[in-house]
């Protein structure tokens, strides 16, 4: 286990016709053991994500309430960490995702 772990994020809503959100969040894990041993260490790692959307408001010629478009980043900096290793095989270790785009869409009925 880690003795650091740190999660904050922080995001403004543009009070417009259809509402806009921006934000970030960051993430921090500390140095963490990999064995009982305590012999094999993965290193720190910070990594953090944007997003925005906006909220289109039910229209006059759609069933649907609202609808809310998203784009986000994950992994800005595309930053290269290990987030989980096996303590069988401590030179084998499961890298976090790269830098990842998402578009998505919700529908409200």
């Amino acid at each position: 286990m880690p003795r650091v772990v740190a999660n904050a994020g922080t995001s403004y809503r543009f009070a417009t016709v259809w509402p806009v959100e921006v934000g970030l969040t960051g993430r921090h894990v500390g140095d963490r053991y990999n064995t009982d041993a305590n012999t094999v260490t993965l290193n720190a790692y910070t990594v953090a994500d944007v997003y925005a959307f906006v909220d289109i408001p039910k229209s006059v010629f759609s069933a649907v309430d609202q609808t809310r478009l998203t784009f986000r980043v994950r992994n800005l900096t595309d930053k290269r960490y290990a987030i989980w290793g096996d303590p069988f095989y401590p030179d084998q270790v499961l890298l976090g995702a790269p830098r990842t785009y998402e578009i998505s869409a919700a529908f409200k009925w």
